[in-house]
């Protein structure tokens, strides 16, 4: 081999070299930025976890207030074509389609009776009573107080 052959290889592989460094060059900034990145979509699921924690938190912590909204309301409809036939404080009675009911508190649970249908649980008081015009049931469970008329008088 003559020197001109190994000056063209020793050149060779130096434009060889200088291309990768500059290809090299060229990527060094994407491991920041792919750094960056990652980094983003690790605090947006950060953030998205704590939100629904705190979702669920919020709806473990009060159960009962949405359970007892929803058993009133399904109170106040199935009583709507009842007719009312005894109501004291602690009980409250009625025929609904010929069939004779009772709601009354046992053993911490609004219970319609006969039979064991629970519209409220985790009862602490519960108080029947007349206005003029509707039936109140006041109900207390878990620090939270109900007023609410259940049934009007026609």
């Amino acid at each position: 081999m003559s020197t001109r052959d190994d000056d063209t290889h020793h050149h060779d592989f130096s434009s060889v070299k200088t291309l990768y460094m500059d290809v090299k060059n060229s990527h060094a900034g994407y491991m920041l930025l792919e750094a960056l990145i990652a980094l983003q979509i690790f605090v947006l699921i950060v953030i998205i976890f704590i939100h629904i924690l705190t979702f669920l938190t919020r709806v473990d912590m009060k159960p009962s207030v949405v359970q007892t909204d929803i058993a009133l309301i399904q109170l106040k409809s199935r009583l709507r074509l009842a007719e009312v036939t005894e109501i004291t404080t602690e009980k409250f009675c009625f025929i609904r389609f010929e069939s004779s009911f009772c709601l009354e508190l046992i053993q911490r649970k609004l219970v319609k009776t006969p039979g064991t249908e629970i519209f409220i649980r985790d009862v602490d008081l519960l108080v029947f009573y007349e206005t003029n015009d509707c039936v109140m049931l006041k109900v207390v469970s878990n620090e939270t107080i109900w007023n609410q008329c259940i049934y009007t008088y026609n």
